[in-house]
């Protein structure tokens, strides 16, 4: 009977279920410090109160006398707090692991669980990241990926995050702010510095990265995917041959605190207005000719897929309230 194939990252090891006292039992030095919302700890106290005692084990492993947590921490909190009222929740059932953990297996362990379980946050998943490359050296993407049992996106998205300060990864972690702010920026800063090198040899990564981020905080950036704009308004101005005036406009965001990619782009749509207008009729009629072309000598409707006519009725739809509009106006 031939193996069955393990999942990439997946450890195993020997372990038993036993009872131990909840002050025998730490948190992991190496997990990432989330913050454990008192309400879900309460909910979960409720639960066990209720119910008698913890149904679902924790997991830890033995250090000396005592034990470090891998997976169960709410379980545990919810425990210490039933035990101060009633000692007979001070003992608590947990599957301890036997074979001793490197710090790097202690890693890859804390990623399988919370795969199963309840998964980290990208902030979570970049400091333990981080601590895995301090281990290990500077890992590539795939052996992050072989290691932790991740996708691709994932890990690439922990490293960008590992690209900015540490404050304001702790900042996403702690959940003051939303963690797609400097996801999307590093996405998009990524592109840039692909297309025009030269910013970022001007302004350093860490402080273009500083001064967008600014600009959340002071809530001229209000939604994460205004930083899509930053790669979408590059690429348009390379289109038409207009780099300059996208690195200006990438000077004025740097220099003006209220600048944003948004107004940047509001910008270039002036600038390039005349040329944006002879694209668009171009395209139009390149369509309308691939259009006949599809259709052949009987345009009927019938023969245009359902989902391209949807799309269609929504363009029409959209140009006859536009030109409404104009007409009134």
């Amino acid at each position: 009977m031939p193996r069955r194939k393990e999942k990439p990252g997946l450890l195993r090891f020997t372990q038993r279920l036993d009872y131990i006292d909840v002050n025998r039992i730490h948190p992991n030095p190496d997990n990432p410090r989330e913050p454990i919302a008192r309400k879900e700890v309460m909910d979960i106290l409720e639960s066990i109160r209720t119910i008698g005692g913890v149904l679902v084990p924790i997991v830890v492993y033995r250090k000396g006398r005592d034990y470090i947590l891998l997976d169960g921490e709410r379980r545990w909190r919810a425990c210490k707090k039933l035990s101060k009222q009633d000692p007979k929740y001070s003992i608590i059932p947990a599957n301890i692991i036997q074979k001793p953990l490197t710090d790097v297996q202690n890693l890859q362990t804390m990623f399988n669980i919370h795969q199963k379980r309840k998964e980290w946050s990208t902030s979570a998943k970049a400091e333990a990241i981080g601590k895995l490359r301090r281990l290990k050296g500077k890992l590539s993407v795939s052996q992050l990926t072989k290691i932790t049992g991740l996708d691709s996106t994932s890990v690439s998205d922990a490293l960008l995050l590992l690209k900015f300060p540490a404050k304001v990864r702790k900042r996403c972690l702690n959940g003051e702010m939303n963690e797609f702010y400097p996801i999307l920026l590093g996405r998009n800063l990524r592109t840039l510095e692909k297309v025009f090198p030269s910013l970022f040899k001007e302004y350093s990564w860490r402080f273009i990265a500083n001064r967008f981020l600014e600009k959340v905080d002071n809530g001229s950036i209000r939604r994460t995917r205004d930083f899509n704009k930053l790669a979408k308004i590059a690429s348009l101005c390379i289109d038409y041959k207009s780099e300059q005036l996208f690195e200006s406009l990438f000077r004025e965001m740097m220099k003006v605190e209220r600048f944003t990619p948004r107004d940047a782009e509001k910008e270039i749509q002036i600038e390039l207005g005349h040329k944006l207008e002879e694209a668009f009729k171009i395209s139009c009629h390149e369509f309308a000719r691939s259009l006949r072309a599809y259709l052949g000598d009987r345009p009927d409707i019938a023969n245009i897929p359902h989902e391209t006519l949807e799309i269609l009725t929504q363009i029409y739809q959209q140009l006859r309230e536009a030109l409404l509009q104009k007409k009134l106006t």
